[in-house]
C-alpha cells in the first residue's frame, strides 16, 4: 500500500486554518478535508461538516506554517483517526512489525509484517 508521506501529513491549511482558530471537535465546519493545528499534538479535520480530532503522535507533532499543517502520525496506533486524504492507504506501525490502513476514518490492522514493515517517501512495504 502506497502513502504519499508516511510518516508526515502534510495537509493544506482552509481559509479558517490559522487566523481563526479557536476550533474545538464538534464544531461546523464546510471546507471538507480541511486541516488545522488544534494544539502542538492535536490536529482537526472537517469530514462530514464537523471537526474531528487526530492525533500527531510522532515526535514532529502537529506544526502551522503560513500554507499547511504538518501532522507527524508515525505514532499513531490502530483505532487512532486518520485523515480523509490517507483513506485506504497504509503505514508502518510504531513497532514496525505491522501495516496499519486508514478505513472509515481510524487506522485497522491491516497486516502481519513476519520480516518487518518498512517506508520510504513514496512506498510502504510489508516484508
Amino acid at each position: 500500500m502506497r502513502s504519499p508521506f508516511p510518516l508526515l501529513l502534510t495537509a493544506v491549511v482552509g481559509l479558517f486554518g490559522v487566523a481563526c482558530g479557536g476550533h474545538l471537535p464538534g464544531d461546523a465546519c464546510t471546507m471538507e478535508g480541511s486541516a488545522v493545528c488544534q494544539t502542538a499534538t492535536d490536529a482537526l479535520e472537517c469530514r462530514t461538516g464537523v471537526f474531528r480530532a487526530v492525533p500527531c503522535k510522532g515526535p514532529g507533532g502537529c506544526v502551522t506554517t503560513s500554507t499547511e499543517i504538518q501532522c507527524d502520525l508515525s505514532g499513531n496506533q490502530v483505532g487512532d483517526a486518520c485523515f480523509f486524504m490517507d483513506e485506504g492507504k497504509g503505514k508502518c506501525d510504531a513497532s514496525k512489525s505491522f501495516l496499519d490502513v486508514c478505513m472509515s476514518g481510524v487506522y485497522t490492522h491491516g497486516a502481519d509484517c513476519a520480516n518487518g514493515c518498512t517506508e520510504t517517501a513514496t512506498t510502504v512495504t510489508c516484508n
